[in-house]
């Protein structure tokens, strides 16, 4: 399917909608000055093997907080949060501290363009901490434990 896709996931960390904002206002560097939700960290996965065709899903995505034993049909994404930020930073838009029986989820709609029908399709994470599954279209892509590696998933299959 090249329509619309549903990415999810949820990471294991130690109201409204609205429009992002840094909170806070801790960093105070000219490049933090120039983040927006347009603008955000455009970086290639992998430089020296640089395709002409890609897509950066950095941006807003949909997020929730819930305790551990929260099931993925039961979560409202109902906040935004800037990514590729940490929830707990500033330019997240969150600034929020987590405790060890929380989860957190995230939620990103994409669709592909289709001159990519046929072409195998892999998902890179610059690093996630420190636990996380992946879905795509509800069906669970994998998994991976490890809080500064970068890892990818071929989701060819799942679209």
């Amino acid at each position: 399917m090249f329509g619309k896709l549903l990415l999810m996931g949820i990471m294991l960390v130690q109201h409204h909608v609205c429009a992002w904002n840094p909170v806070g206002g801790q960093i105070k560097t000219p490049w933090a000055e120039q983040v927006t939700s347009e603008n955000v960290w455009q970086s290639y996965p992998r430089p020296r093997l640089r395709r002409s065709e890609w897509m950066d899903l950095n941006g807003l995505w949909q997020y929730a907080v819930t305790p551990l034993e929260t099931s993925k049909k039961s979560v409202e994404f109902d906040k935004e949060i800037l990514v590729p930020f940490a929830i707990e930073s500033s330019l997240s838009g969150v600034q929020q501290k987590f405790l060890p029986s929380d989860r957190l989820w995230y939620r990103k709609e994409f669709s592909l363009d289709r001159s990519w029908k046929g072409r195998r399709i892999i998902l890179h994470f610059g690093a996630v901490d420190y636990e996380c599954k992946v879905w795509l279209n509800n069906r669970l892509v994998g998994s991976h434990k490890g809080g500064n590696n970068p890892f990818c998933f071929d989701i060819t299959k799942y679209l």
